[in-house]
C-alpha cells in the first residue's frame, strides 16, 4: 500500500481545546479536494504503516463501536460529533491529556472503506510578527495551538475497517488518569482490548534473546539486535507471507535446543510464543543490511 492509494471521501474537524475550555463542534465537512487532505493522507499512511499500532477488538459495551456501526453518508457529521463529545469529556476530567483538534475521516483503499480518527495534539511553534506601530521592525510570536507537522507521528489515532467493523488498529500514548498511567484512548474512549503491537513483540523477543545471550555467551545488546535483524531479513517465509514466526527467529539465533526451550518458556509468559510478526520495518532492515554488505565489499576492494 502506498500513500497515493488513499482516497479521502469525507473529513471533518472538531476543536477539543481543554486548555482554554473551548469545545467547538463543526457542522461542515472539509473540502476533500483541498491541499489539506494531502496532509491528512500523510498522517493516515503513517498510522497504517507504523509498527507501533496495535490490533484491537471492541468491547461489547463500547458506545464508539455502536456509533461507528451505524455510520453512513447521511449521519457522518452526527457520528463524528458523538465521537468528539465523548473524547472531550474524558479529556476535560483528566488535565494531563493534551488539548487537540480531532479529525474524523472516511477514506478508501482499492474500494475498501476505512474510518480514521486522528487526534492531533497541539504543538508550540514560533513565527515572525511585525511590531505594532512600525513597518520594518519584526519580532517572534509564539503559536500555542499548531498542529503536528507532516513528518511527525500522531500520539493517538485509530483506523477502523468499515465493512465488518472487526479490524481496528490503534496507536496511543499513556497519560495519567486518576494518578495511574492509562491507555485512555483505547480503554476509555474507544472501549477496546488491545493486542501487542509489532514493535512491542520485537522488543520482547530482543529482551529474551539478550537475556539468553548474556547468560550463556556474555554478548551485549547491540550484538543481539543485529542477530535479530539478520534472522528476520533472511527468512524465506517472510518473502511469501510478509510475516515471520517468533519461534523461527529464536531457532535461527539460538542453536542449542535447551536454550531454545528456555527462550520459548519466557516468551510464553508474555503470551507471544506462537505469534507471528508482520513488521513494516523489514524493508528498512533489509536496506540497512544491504548497505552494510555493500560498504563492506567496497572497503575490501579498496584495501585489495
Amino acid at each position: 500500500m502506498e500513500r497515493e492509494d488513499i482516497r479521502i471521501r469525507k473529513a471533518i474537524m472538531h476543536v477539543l481545546d481543554t486548555q482554554s475550555g473551548q469545545c467547538i463542534y463543526s457542522e461542515n465537512e472539509l473540502d476533500t479536494g483541498s491541499d489539506f487532505c494531502d496532509f491528512l493522507r500523510g498522517h493516515i499512511w503513517k498510522v497504517m504503516e507504523s509498527d507501533e499500532k496495535k490490533e484491537c477488538v471492541f468491547e461489547d459495551d463500547s458506545e464508539a463501536a455502536g456509533w461507528i456501526k451505524n455510520l453512513n453518508t447521511e449521519n457522518f457529521v452526527t457520528v463524528s460529533f458523538y465521537l468528539a463529545n465523548s473524547l472531550y469529556g474524558i479529556m476535560e476530567e483528566n488535565i494531563d491529556i493534551p488539548a487537540a483538534d480531532l479529525f474524523v475521516v472516511v477514506y478508501e483503499i482499492e474500494r475498501e472503506k476505512y474510518l480514521a480518527i486522528l487526534k492531533m495534539n497541539y504543538k508550540r511553534s514560533y513565527t515572525h510578527q511585525t511590531i505594532p506601530g512600525t513597518e520594518t521592525n519584526v519580532g517572534v510570536a509564539i503559536q500555542k495551538a499548531t498542529l503536528p507537522g507532516g513528518t511527525q507521528k500522531l500520539s493517538e489515532a485509530a483506523i477502523i475497517e468499515l465493512e465488518n467493523r472487526k479490524r481496528l488498529y490503534v496507536t496511543e500514548k499513556r497519560y495519567d488518569v486518576n494518578g495511574i498511567k492509562t491507555n485512555y484512548f483505547s480503554q476509555l474512549f474507544l472501549r477496546c482490548r488491545a493486542n501487542r503491537s509489532e514493535k512491542e513483540k520485537l522488543n520482547i523477543v530482543q529482551r529474551v534473546v539478550e537475556h539468553m545471550q548474556q547468560k550463556y555467551y556474555c554478548e551485549g545488546s547491540g550484538q543481539v539486535k543485529r542477530q535479530i535483524e539478520a534472522a528476520i531479513a533472511m527468512d524465506h517465509a517472510l518473502e511469501e507471507t510478509g510475516k515471520i514466526e517468533i519461534r523461527d527467529i529464536i531457532k535461527r539465533i539460538l542453536e542449542n535446543e535447551e536454550m531454545q526451550q528456555e527462550a520459548r518458556e519466557k516468551l510464553e509468559r508474555y503470551g507471544i510464543e506462537n505469534d507471528r510478526i508482520e513488521p513494516n520495518v523489514i524493508r528498512q532492515i533489509k536496506r540497512c543490511l544491504f548497505r552494510q554488505i555493500k560498504t563492506g565489499l567496497s572497503e575490501h576492494l579498496t584495501m585489495g
